[in-house]
């Protein structure tokens, strides 16, 4: 479900403070910030591509607020390069959209409401499948080069795509781990459910917790 555009950037709140936060931050490299911008009005009409750049905004003023922050700079492989004191993080971007089966989904809750039942909804086993196979596909754009590399999930799926879908999926690449990933940021949209899972023992440390604490719950 994307966002209604003015003037071909996204006219919803939630976009509008994002992006006042960052133009506003010292931390923020305001020329790739620019960069970013002009990308998203290029591809104003096509609505999903334009909605899926506006998505890398979103993420990033989730890390504006930390006040370890001293640098944040948007780019193209990795979408965010973000520095927290001495750590410097390489962060790809994936949205998850709105879909049909959530509309299928509310449809199904409206139907039962009053009933005390809770009806059957999603379909876990292949959203975490999703969700695996689009983490490996952005951990093989990371060359390994700048700094520890995060992939961060933001999902706007309301009952398909959950936090616990998510972490089921985190649980899998703990077992299975993927070359030179760090760890997953997480937000689950529609309650602002944010999150931290670190994959490997340098992004699981008490100090890089501590300075994303006040923005990000680690799940351990």
């Amino acid at each position: 479900m994307n966002a209604p555009t003015t003037g071909e950037l996204p006219a919803d709140e939630q976009f509008r403070a994002c992006l006042q936060a960052l133009r506003e931050s010292s931390a923020v490299d305001q020329d790739s910030l620019g960069r970013k911008l002009e990308q998203i009005r290029e591809n104003a009409k096509s609505p999903d591509t334009a909605a899926d750049i506006a998505t890398e905004i979103r993420a990033a003023a989730q890390f504006i607020s930390l006040p370890s922050v001293s640098r944040l700079e948007f780019g193209e492989h990795p979408d965010l390069m973000v520095r927290l004191s001495t750590e410097e993080m390489a962060i790809e971007v994936k949205k998850f959209r709105w879909r049909d089966e959530d509309a299928n989904d509310e449809r199904r809750f409206r139907e039962a409401r009053g009933t005390g039942v809770l009806p059957e909804y999603g379909n876990p086993k292949e959203v975490q499948a999703q969700l695996i196979e689009a983490i490996r596909k952005k951990a093989s754009k990371n060359d390994g080069t700048r700094g520890m590399f995060f992939v961060y999930l933001w999902s706007e799926s309301a009952h398909n795509v959950e936090d616990a879908e998510i972490q089921a999926a985190i649980n899998v690449l703990r077992s299975e781990p993927i070359d030179r990933l760090a760890g997953i940021f997480f937000t689950w949209n529609p309650t602002c459910v944010q999150g931290f899972a670190p994959l490997i023992p340098e992004a699981g440390t008490p100090a890089l917790a501590k300075m994303l604490a006040p923005r990000f719950v680690a799940y351990e």
